[in-house]
């Protein structure tokens, strides 16, 4: 085996930082340390960040590997690289809060690991002589609650990504981020280069609003998917939401991801004025029988009325009423819960 001299290590050090840093001690390109491992002349090389991380979620890698992105204040003081540069979606620096940068100026080029000099461009561009700008506040959070994280500690804000290992993390983000600028398109989840900051950031943008205000912002989404949907499809939960209903039960069955439902959930019980069928086997019994809003067939049960009084009701502003057309022209109502059972109750005195 190979002996090599070992950088002084940062603990918050990115594992690709650390690797270019090993290189550079030992006069070696990042590609040639590479070859090192795959020879067996050398121990395979695990940063503390790595050993730390969890990689359950299969092909869906947290990191982000093909490009190398740095904030240039904070380059101008240490020359390492941070483990949050180093994650997806995290596109602002933790420590100073400014816009992560992939880009070089100078040859205007993805920046990539397989440069020669970790502090500069392949066009000889020095880093820290790129133009830092402020990131929004609650972009910076989202980078810091992703690299704590990272690091293996929970997050002091963004409290919902407390027991989420930081695939979930990610994977959550891309979900309230991709639909959150989907404007009503199926599988906006399918993006091509989420590792790049241009394409990156409107995602990152949006999931931090969302995540920030939870879960209020959770049902700004909800009603933004609502309101792009056709008139038609505004009555079915598989259609409303734009596929975000059937990601939450196939894609996020998790146990950690319980919160994730649990808030879908309350915001049906609360909100929703469609059909949902008796035989929705995604949805909690509980959360069938407490709906804000019934159909009208049960609210006849319900008072032992008719439709035409039951309408007559609605009409007199006795009862919330909420109705639509159907895609085939019928009229579907539903009714404030709440309003038949003091009417029930009244009627029965």
């Amino acid at each position: 085996m190979s002996l090599l001299v070992v950088p002084k290590r940062i603990t918050d050090e990115g594992p690709c930082g650390f690797r270019f840093r090993l290189a550079a001690s030992n006069l070696l390109s990042v590609r040639d340390l590479a070859q090192l491992e795959i020879n067996a002349e050398i121990e395979p090389i695990h940063t503390q960040a790595s050993r730390r991380s969890d990689f359950d979620e299969g092909a869906f890698n947290p990191w982000v590997r093909r490009w190398s992105r740095f904030c240039p204040h904070c380059l101008t003081s240490r020359q390492c690289w941070m483990i949050g540069w180093e994650v997806l979606f995290a596109d602002a620096c933790a420590e100073c809060g400014c816009w992560l940068v992939d880009t070089c100026s100078a040859c205007t080029t993805q920046i990539s690991w397989k440069r020669d000099q970790l502090l500069q461009c392949i066009c000889g561009r020095y880093f820290p002589d790129e133009k830092a700008c402020a990131a929004p506040a609650a972009v910076v959070r989202l980078s810091q609650a992703l690299q704590s994280v990272a690091l293996g500690t929970k997050p002091t804000d963004m409290t919902v990504l407390h027991d989420l290992s930081l695939g979930q993390c990610v994977r959550l983000v891309r979900l309230l981020g991709t639909y959150g600028n989907g404007d009503g398109r199926s599988l906006p989840q399918k993006v091509n280069q989420l590792d790049t900051l241009l394409i990156s950031w409107p995602i990152t943008s949006m999931a931090a609003e969302i995540l920030e205000s939870w879960p209020a912002g959770l049902t700004r989404l909800l009603e933004n998917l609502r309101g792009h949907g056709s008139a038609e499809d505004k009555g079915k939960l598989s259609k409303a939401f734009s596929g975000i209903y059937s990601a939450l039960y196939k894609g996020f069955r998790d146990p950690e991801f319980d919160f994730l439902r649990a808030a879908f959930e309350n915001y049906v019980i609360e909100h929703w004025t469609g059909a949902i069928g008796k035989r929705n086997r995604r949805l909690d019994e509980t959360v069938l029988r407490a709906m804000t809003w019934i159909p009208a067939n049960h609210a006849c049960r319900v008072l032992d009325v008719s439709r035409r009084r039951l309408n007559d009701l609605i009409q007199d502003g006795r009862l919330q009423g909420d109705k639509r057309l159907t895609a085939d022209h019928r009229e579907f109502i539903v009714v404030k819960r709440l309003d038949v059972e003091k009417l029930a109750l009244r009627r029965r005195k």
